[in-house]
């Protein structure tokens, strides 16, 4: 059936085209064409794609000085479009992505969206790629968000999940509440309460099951809503992540994009204002046709993290006999790449947001079908688990979908497989994976580029690789085009022995070949050998950075440079600093902990229980209070920072020196308080003054611009 579409496609482009130079006096095509056209219709008659593609492209010869007009354009489109789907047919997947790609912009000019849409998901998934990683308890990627930890991976499934008794080490769990559904929330303290002694960090998933109507009449759910909330924070020692309407991007009833970031942004404002929860906004990784993802971002300072429900499945919703190009759009079938499918969103919010699969799984049934595809989860959960981690560093949190659900297509239940769930345990067993019982140390991945020092005798190298269709791919491994080393198994792990290279710079080749003949290769230089020590270059002086909101005339201009440079801070996005955000305590304790050089303290009982050592400021906490920093009044690390709290941090880290009796002189500072000898001492060596002839306001709440400026004052001038 669809071979005949294609000929009854290729018999009415013919006919236009006659019609069309028929009619138009205007302009005619050159006369060589029309045989040529009579040679592709014949071409298609007996599916002969070689053919077909030759034609087509003596068509693009002769035209292709002819002027631009809307019949020539109708006509290069239909050629490309032809030459594209014959190579496709014929499995030359690569030279087919390049033809869609010479098509494109005439779809385009044409006006033809949803060809845009389908050609454009085509040349992604024909694309092949290759890249190298090694290795590294080093961050990659740190955003400092909440609850964000510095390197590893959170893991874990539904709460009332069966499973959940085989993994000790699970770091996360997953709860579910429906708006509007249920009001008892009895069950979810006691699930969370019961699981306190693994300090597990809860995902609690607020879903509107009335999608786009909840949206617009949400002033009815509010009060629900901050129950909900009211949960959270009376359990100020468990660390939720909120994930609040999601899906959106694939509701039957969409809701109007102005009025869901309103509402979003109404319960972050007040979920935000405890320190133990943390906001997700969590679209589908798939949006339904036509809808702009972005359009329903909330905005920085209202997310914490970026989720988004991720599923590999062999079918499109279900269906072996949907249309090829259903499966590419969707990412289903031979275009479920986990790692294809992440890249919209890490390429958007990944720059700024650590990243979580909100909810995830690999199908290993298709109940719609009445088919086992365990075979196909078998290899897609390797890529959800191995690939994911190691090619996006911001990706902080797996969840899975261990949830039976009878009245959906696929089931991806670990409950309801035994082979996928031993997979399931050996792969979160991992070192990429946070443990909560401790029995594994993080580690993340470097990307391998040119300019690495590789420090000993080996260099153990992983590969991702995207051959379109390859049902297997080996990898082989070059040292200056000597073969080192072979693999053929996900994520393609070889140990390269480099002791015999002499010292100096060497070029390390990886090239993958799919089991359909398609290969892809890449390379890096890198420095390395025994024979003599080999210094690495030395590195380049920091560039001065550049954000597009620290204008070069500001006072905190030099001190946000300072700051960036040795790395006490950094920018909010690639180009911003957000210099009048607010600081928090936490925040100013560990810039003032880097500027110190990071010092370590061993003694971990400095500590208050409660504070994970995944949170980023756990060793400045420690630092901290082993320097006095904290009072009774304890330390309070999600509280925004006052001109009083940034005086007396600071202060503290200089050693409290003694200041002159007489060197206050503010209202509204009294000689007793605490923080008055840091007051003194700030005014006394210029880090700050006041805000007045006679009042410092230290209640008033620090910008990330003061408290750079502050710190710039003090340690760097």
């Amino acid at each position: 059936m669809k071979k005949l579409a294609r000929v009854l496609a290729m018999m009415l482009c013919l006919v236009l085209l006659l019609q069309g130079a028929a009619l138009a006096d205007e302009y005619k095509f050159p006369n060589a064409i029309w045989p040529l056209l009579e040679e592709i219709q014949a071409a298609v008659d007996r599916q002969d794609d070689a053919a077909i593609v030759d034609f087509s492209r003596q068509v693009l010869e002769v035209i292709q000085n002819e002027p631009e007009n809307q019949m020539v354009n109708e006509l290069r489109a239909s050629r490309y479009e032809q030459i594209a789907l014959a190579l496709e047919r014929m499995g030359d997947y690569g030279a087919a992505a390049a033809a869609f790609a010479d098509y494109l912009p005439y779809a385009e000019k044409m006006g033809w969206e949803d060809a845009v849409t389908i050609s454009s998901a085509k040349i992604y998934q024909y694309t092949s790629d290759l890249s190298l990683y090694t290795p590294t308890t080093e961050p990659q990627v740190y955003h400092n968000a909440r609850h964000e930890p510095q390197t590893g991976v959170y893991y874990g499934i539904p709460a009332d999940s069966a499973t959940r008794a085989e993994l000790p080490g699970e770091s996360m769990m997953l709860l579910y509440y429906n708006l509007g559904n249920e009001t008892d929330l009895s069950w979810h303290r006691h699930i969370i309460e019961e699981s306190a002694d693994k300090d597990l960090l809860v995902e609690f998933a607020l879903n509107l099951p009335g999608e786009g109507s909840q949206v617009t009449g949400f002033a009815s759910y509010q009060k629900e809503v901050q129950q909900v909330i009211d949960l959270m924070a009376s359990m100020p020692n468990t660390r939720f992540l909120l994930r609040f309407a999601a899906e959106f991007n694939v509701w039957s009833d969409l809701p109007d994009p102005a009025q869901y970031i309103s509402v979003f942004r109404q319960v972050a404002t007040a979920a935000r204002r405890h320190p133990n929860i943390a906001m997700v906004w969590s679209p589908n990784d798939a949006s339904s046709w036509g809808v702009n993802l972005a359009d329903y971002y909330p905005g920085d300072e209202y997310v914490d993290w970026v989720g988004v429900s991720l599923y590999v499945k062999k079918y499109f919703q279900g269906n072996p006999d949907a249309n090829d190009y259903d499966e590419i759009v969707f990412r289903t079938g031979d275009s479920a790449n986990p790692v294809k499918t992440l890249e919209e969103i890490v390429s958007l919010y990944g720059d700024r947001k650590p990243i979580m699969l909100s909810e995830s799984g690999a199908s290993h049934t298709c109940r719609t079908a009445g088919e086992s595809t365990a075979d196909f989860a078998l290899k897609a959960l390797p890529q959800l688990y191995l690939n994911l981690p190691m090619v996006y560093p911001q990706v902080k949190l797996i969840a899975h979908f261990d949830k039976v659900m009878p009245a959906e297509s696929e089931d991806y239940a670990l409950t309801t497989s035994a082979q996928v769930k031993q997979l399931y345990k050996e792969l979160t067993a991992s070192p990429a994976f946070i443990q909560s019982n401790g029995s594994a140390a993080p580690v993340t991945h470097q990307k391998l580029t040119d300019g690495y020092v590789a420090a000993g005798n080996t260099l153990t190298v992983s590969a991702y690789t995207h051959l379109f269709k390859a049902d297997s791919v080996t990898v082989d491994y070059y040292v200056d085009d000597a073969l080192l080393a072979s693999s053929s198994q996900l994520p393609y792990t070889v140990t390269l022995d480099l002791s015999g290279l002499a010292a100096g710079s060497h070029v390390v080749k990886a090239v993958a070949t799919g089991s359909t003949g398609s290969v892809v290769e890449t390379s890096f230089t890198m420095t390395a050998g025994t024979a003599a020590p080999v210094e690495p270059p030395a590195p380049e002086p920091p560039a001065a950075p550049v954000f597009d909101d620290v204008p070069a005339g500001e006072y905190f201009a030099k001190p946000v440079a300072w700051a960036v440079e040795n790395a006490i801070t950094q920018g909010t996005g690639a180009t911003t600093f957000s210099p009048a955000d607010t600081c928090t305590r936490a925040q100013i304790l560990t810039f003032l902990w880097r500027a110190a050089g990071k010092p370590v303290v061993e003694d971990a009982a400095l500590v208050p229980e409660g504070v994970a050592a995944s949170e980023y400021y756990y060793e400045a906490l420690r630092w901290g209070m082993g320097n006095g920093f904290f009072d009774e009044t304890g330390i309070r690390p999600a509280e925004d920072c006052t001109r009083a709290d940034a005086v007396w941090f600071i202060y503290c880290a200089a050693g409290k020196p003694a200041v002159a009796a007489d060197a206050l002189a503010f209202d509204d500072v009294a000689a007793d308080a605490a923080f008055a000898p840091a007051v003194a001492w700030a005014v006394e060596n210029t880090v700050t003054q006041g805000t007045g002839a006679t009042t410092f306001s230290p209640a008033d709440t620090c910008t990330r611009g003061q408290i750079v400026t502050f710190l710039f004052r003090a340690f760097g001038k």
